[in-house]
């Protein structure tokens, strides 16, 4: 369902920019009747987005909620489950909060990440299809330009990863507590 109002809303919007290019066309043509059955087509097209774009961030919304609860409730039956003597020397408040981040973490890479995945290749392909229909040396000069962003992207891959850990890793010491003496 979520792949589904994904590709509505991102075939919404790439039919927004073909209907105004077409617009920009018949503008220089002047042709008047064309033009007023093309901008209620873009009205009726960003309403149509609007309308799925808010229905698939509360499915999402929704969706991901309900699989982190699970999830944290599998999590906290399994800690139950543990001997009291294995908590002792833990800092209870930080091993919370790591659980619901790597939680959530997961969570969303695996409903964010997976579906936009398939949706974008979706795009990817109509999105081809439109550009070859439109001006074919274009398509080609953008295909060419692949290589360029693959070899920046994998040169500052690591970087970006690097400081995405450091920053978690501080965000998470401020979630430390105290230690509470043990009076057992």
């Amino acid at each position: 369902m979520l792949i589904f109002l994904s590709c509505i809303v991102q075939f919404t919007s790439i039919f927004n920019i073909y209907i105004t290019g077409t617009i920009i066309d018949n503008l220089i043509e002047k042709n008047r009747d064309i033009l007023i059955y093309l901008i209620i087509s873009i009205f009726f097209l960003e309403l149509i987005n609007i309308v799925f774009s808010n229905i698939s961030q509360i499915a999402n919304t929704v969706i991901s909620t309900d699989i982190v609860f699970e999830i944290n409730n599998r999590v906290l039956q399994h800690v139950k489950k543990l001997p009291f003597s294995y908590f002792e020397n833990l800092d209870t408040i930080y091993l919370n909060n790591q659980i619901n981040s790597d939680v959530n973490t997961i969570v969303d890479f695996l409903i964010s990440t997976s579906i936009n995945f398939i949706v974008q290749i979706i795009m990817l392909f109509s999105v081809s299809i439109i550009m070859i229909r439109i001006n074919i040396f274009a398509f080609i000069l953008s295909i060419l330009t692949l290589p360029i962003y693959i070899i920046l992207l994998y040169i500052f891959e690591n970087k970006m990863y690097d400081n995405i850990k450091i920053f978690k890793t501080e965000q998470n010491k401020d979630y430390k507590s105290p230690k509470v003496p043990n009076f057992g």
